[in-house]
């Protein structure tokens, strides 16, 4: 980088030049460079983490309806937690 400045300070700036290409080439590099570390984070945090969510919510779909369930086969009881610990972990460490 100093090498460019230092040449454009003496000789001028001309789109035609080495050092302009070769500077043009280096910000193009970082630019892809960024992209990709972006990408590979992207790919390898953002992508599992939704699909453990969505495993999660569709586990928590299932303890609600079987919560529903219990309600309908046992009218006159409540619902305690104990039995909604007992389907959680039904549902949750199959």
């Amino acid at each position: 980088l100093l090498f460019c400045f230092w040449y454009w300070y003496t000789y001028g700036i001309s789109l035609t030049d080495y050092v302009t290409i070769y500077f043009a080439c280096l910000v193009c590099g970082v630019v892809f460079f960024e992209i990709r570390k972006y990408c590979y984070r992207f790919i390898n945090k953002v992508l599992p983490e939704q699909l453990n969510n969505l495993d999660y919510d569709s586990k928590l779909e299932e303890l609600n309806r079987q919560i529903e369930q219990y309600k309908k086969e046992h009218p006159g009881q409540k619902v305690t937690q104990d039995v909604v610990e007992k389907i959680r972990t039904d549902i949750f460490f199959q």
